[in-house]
């Protein structure tokens, strides 16, 4: 692949990409425009392919869950738009592109949406106080609106086999999510429950 290797040395300057949203749509008979941004990190600078026109950036796991939390942009190429300095890439005569600014940014040709569920990475229990809480943390961001606690299980071990090893919780309520983590708050009747198992 002829230029890759030039390519791949500019890109490790990504301290210009910058990806902008436009959202478009009307609220009380009125049009309205909302704007987000955000700078890629140099996480994001390592190309997984090029062809001397294209080239595909992996996008770090920083910045990918950055987006992910962002619910303005990133969720179709409605509103998906991308600036950046001259400073993205040159060619191979060492000429720095075009630069693209914030006000003329470039919407994206195609769009994939996440088709990746979340998995749990791990969890902490604190019955140490009140109220008790657990804290789940995930392998990417995740949404606290879409939290259903009843939907949370304890067992006393990894593998059960009978239904009084295990206790369903009747609600709970978030308290905090912050990016891959999510907070809960157990239900009084819960805690109580479990404190007995």
């Amino acid at each position: 692949m002829a230029g890759t290797g030039a390519a791949r040395r500019r890109l490790r300057a990504l301290d210009a990409a910058v990806l902008l949203l436009s959202t478009i749509g009307v609220a009380h008979g009125q049009a309205y425009m909302d704007y987000d941004h955000m700078k890629l990190t140099k996480e994001s600078a390592s190309v997984k392919s090029g062809d001397g026109t294209s080239i595909v950036l992996d996008m770090g796991d920083v910045d990918l869950n950055e987006l992910k939390r962002r619910t303005l942009m990133g969720t179709s190429s409605l509103n998906t738009f991308a600036s950046a300095t001259d400073k993205l890439v040159a060619d191979l005569m060492a000429n720095p592109m075009v630069g693209i600014g914030e006000g003329a940014a470039v919407q994206a040709r195609n769009y994939l949406p996440d088709r990746t569920r979340p998995q749990v990475t791990g969890f902490d229990l604190d019955v140490s106080g009140h109220p008790a809480e657990i804290t789940f943390y995930f392998d990417e961001t995740v949404r606290g609106d879409y939290l259903n606690a009843s939907a949370i299980s304890f067992q006393a071990s990894s593998n059960i086999t009978t239904a009084q090893s295990s206790y369903r919780l009747t609600g709970g309520s978030l308290v905090n999510v912050h990016g891959g983590s999510l907070v809960v708050r157990l239900d009084e009747a819960d805690l109580n429950v479990l404190k007995k198992q």
